[in-house]
């Protein structure tokens, strides 16, 4: 249920004034329902495949509303895609493909580096910083699944 709200959360940013707060939620409910299925041990196989898909729908949508730069936007988005694409070709071979430490880790620079453009002023240290932990993220998911790109 908490998925679907972060879904939600994404379709209405860039509607007007209150993007920024259903930024915010759909990372409070991220947050919740990453604990709320560990806690009550929930983890379905459609949680997993919805949880990816709300997370990349939140982060780019972001990106792409508050104005990010282009290239800071293409590779946010790509790397949604790229991994979207790797947890589809494990699910056809029947593989899970678990979170990465490192996608954690983009998470929570990626979260900072979005707040912080919309509540304070966005050091360009911390933009570059947060690309280049996406960039390892995005190398680190990949290489952790050359099981399933190779077979």
């Amino acid at each position: 249920m908490l998925t679907w709200f972060r879904v939600l959360c994404a379709a209405f940013i860039g509607l007007d004034v209150y993007s920024p707060y259903f930024f915010v939620l759909g990372i409070v409910s991220d947050i919740l329902d990453g604990f709320v299925a560990r806690k009550l041990k929930t983890v379905t196989k459609f949680g997993s495949i919805l949880d990816p898909f709300a997370d990349a729908l939140l982060f780019s949508m972001a990106v792409i509303t508050f104005n990010f730069p282009k290239w800071f936007i293409a590779l946010v988005v790509f790397r949604m895609l790229w991994v979207a694409m790797i947890r589809s070709m494990s699910l056809m071979r029947r593989k899970v493909l678990s979170a990465r430490f490192s996608g954690k880790i983009k998470t929570f620079f990626l979260t900072v580096t979005i707040l912080a453009k919309l509540f304070f002023t966005l050091p360009e240290w911390l933009l570059v910083l947060t690309a280049a932990i996406i960039v390892y993220s995005l190398i680190d998911y990949t290489w952790s699944a050359r099981g399933v790109l190779h077979a």
